[in-house]
This record gives structure tokens, sequence and C-alpha cells, in this order.
């Protein structure tokens, strides 16, 4: 059952608030739930009237309780697509006119908007700790405010993911059950990154051959070399770039599907 209340400037979607002034809401994420949660309420919507043009609210902004300016549309117009894209949404494909742009929220759609996900990072993510989700959400709604504090905490962000995710499906006493465990007397926890990544793919994807194993300590290292990197942009006193600090983003959830994901 999803529960959704506007108050003012507050959107309750299942059980995660949005709270924000003004253009405070504008994260492609935060979007294609807002889309999700309106879809949910009504049998289907044309397009342009869920997004609205420059001089005519949408539903979207109605419901959401802000005002777009052409950056939020666009990126609205970006989550729209997406959310088709996935099959979170469909065209109804039965109206005479522009039948391809009256959509509704599918069934998958419905489930996602209930359980707070959209892909099966997200669902990953959700079986170790609903707060991941949360992460994940605050680096990509930092990366997209384009302030410098603001990349800097979406580098800070993607880092606290990489560590909360290590140590929830890898915990310490597990770690040391592990045959040939050797302590690390450099780490506080005596135990190093790589020995939780390690134990993770074992979990996840069983015995390797000798060729996977090189690409699975290549994709270790990786990720490594990826938290390191983060660790730098989040204290860098150089004004950071939004390309470069979308880019670690993107690989930071790349090495963590590797991780995470089943084998294809």
């Amino acid at each position: 059952m999803i529960s959704i209340v506007k108050i003012n400037i507050c959107i309750l979607i299942g059980n995660i608030w949005y709270v924000g002034k003004g253009n405070d809401l504008k994260s492609i994420r935060e979007l294609k739930f807002a889309i999700l949660a309106y879809l949910s309420t009504v049998k289907k919507q044309h397009k342009i009237n869920l997004l609205g043009r420059t001089n005519s609210e949408g539903h979207l902004e109605g419901f959401m309780n802000i005002k777009f300016d052409n950056e939020i549309r666009h990126r609205a117009d970006f989550a729209f697509e997406e959310l088709k894209n996935t099959d979170l949404i469909c065209p109804t494909y039965s109206d005479i006119i522009e039948p391809e742009n009256w959509v509704e929220i599918t069934d998958k759609g419905r489930k996602c908007l209930e359980n707070k996900t959209l892909d099966n990072l997200d669902k990953e993510l959700l079986a170790l700790d609903k707060n991941l989700l949360e992460i994940r959400d605050g680096a990509w709604a930092a990366l997209e405010a384009k302030t410098d504090d603001s990349l800097r905490q979406a580098a800070h962000s993607a880092r606290e993911l990489i560590t909360h995710v290590l140590q929830k499906a890898a915990p310490n006493e597990k770690v040391k059950l592990q045959p040939n465990f050797l302590k690390d007397n450099t780490s506080s926890s005596g135990l190093t990154r790589k020995q939780r990544a390690k134990l993770i793919l074992e979990d996840r994807h069983g015995k390797s051959s000798k060729t996977e194993l090189k690409v699975i300590d290549a994709s270790i290292d990786l990720l490594l070399a990826i938290n390191d990197d983060l660790q730098g942009a989040a204290h860098s006193t150089r004004q950071p770039i939004y390309a470069e600090i979308k880019k670690m983003l993107i690989t930071t959830e790349m090495a963590i599907e590797k991780l995470l994901l089943p084998k294809n």
C-alpha cells in the first residue's frame, strides 16, 4: 500500500519524506519517484500535461508543490523517458491523439514505488540495509545541486556507500572466520577492504576459474582505487568538476554492481 501525502512542500512516498524549498527537489531519482507516485493516483496522463510547459504548470509541479525552471523540467523529461525505457511506466497506445505520450504506471513501477527501488542495485542495497538507498539517493541529489560543496558531498557520499556496502555485506566476524585469515595491524578493525570485497565476491559468485579470479582481483583493485579518488575529491581544496564527480559516481555503482549482482 503506497501512502502519498502532500503538506506544503513535503512529499511522503512510501515511508520516505522528500522535503525541499522551491527548486531543492530536482534530482533525477527524486523526479522519477515523484512521477511514479503521481501516476499511481491516476488512470493515465499525457506527458506534457504531466511535465508542463514554460508558461503552463504541469500536474507534476502541482503534485510536488514546486515551480519548475527549464533545468528541472528537462530533468523531469529525462526521468520520464528513463522510466519508460525501464518499463516502470508505459504508453497506453489506446488514445487517438498521441497515443505514445499517454502513459500509465506499470505493475513493475508500482512495486518499485512501494519498495523505493528503481533498479537491481537498489534492490541489493535495500536487502543489505535501507539506509544504503538513502546514501545513494543523497550522492546523486548532491551531484545535481552542482555547487562546490554539494559536489564534494557527492564524492563523500559515494565513498561512504562503498564503505557501508563492504561492512554490511562482509561483517567483521564473518571475514575473521575465513580460512587463512590474517589480521591487518594497520586497520582499526584488523580487516582490509580487499578482504571484505573478496569475501563478498566468493559468497555471491562462488568459486571462480583462474581467469575469473584475475577479473575479480581487478574489480577489487578498481573499487579501492575509486574509493581513494573519492576521498581525494571529497577533501580537495581545488574546485570540483561536475563531470569528474559524475564519472566517479557512475564508476562506483558499476564496481558495487560487480560485487553484489549475480552474473548474467
